[in-house]
């Protein structure tokens, strides 16, 4: 039984599916199509403002360039042990490009964080792969 005046229109069908929905199943997607279209335009006109602050450049090979880098942050860490019966090397160098002098550290600990042997060394090197060499040689 028909409950209001709508149920008694017959609405046009093609095919068994409504036109009214595929009408508006088809304008559905044309709103998000120039939604997305808008969208897109936009984001190039941020993309603009943003990018005219930023100067495109281009290095060649032999350029003299300033590189700055952020501060790492020295983080404190307390010595982990290693497992029973081991022991712990940690080694280091430095280098000094203008006087070129070169300081090596090694440290040994037992599993415990014990110290067992220490050696410091200063010498001149040539480079600080050198004194890097060193510090590897000293520690084995």
């Amino acid at each position: 039984m028909p409950q209001c005046a709508l149920d008694l229109v017959k609405l046009l069908k093609e095919d068994g599916k409504s036109v009214a929905a595929k009408h508006m199943a088809e304008q559905v997607v044309e709103v998000h199509k120039e939604v997305k279209l808008k969208l897109e335009e936009a984001n190039k006109k941020y993309k603009e403002v943003a990018d005219e602050d930023n100067r495109k450049q281009v290095f060649e090979l032999g350029d003299k360039v300033m590189v700055f880098q952020r501060h790492e942050r020295n983080r404190s860490q307390r010595w982990l042990p290693t497992g029973a019966g081991y022991f712990k090397n940690n080694d280091d160098g430095s280098y000094d490009l203008k006087t070129t002098k070169a300081a090596v550290g090694v440290i040994c600990r037992n599993s415990e964080g014990e110290l067992m042997d220490g050696f410091m060394e200063s010498s001149y090197c040539s480079s600080s792969l050198a004194a890097e060499g060193k510090v590897l040689s000293a520690a084995c």
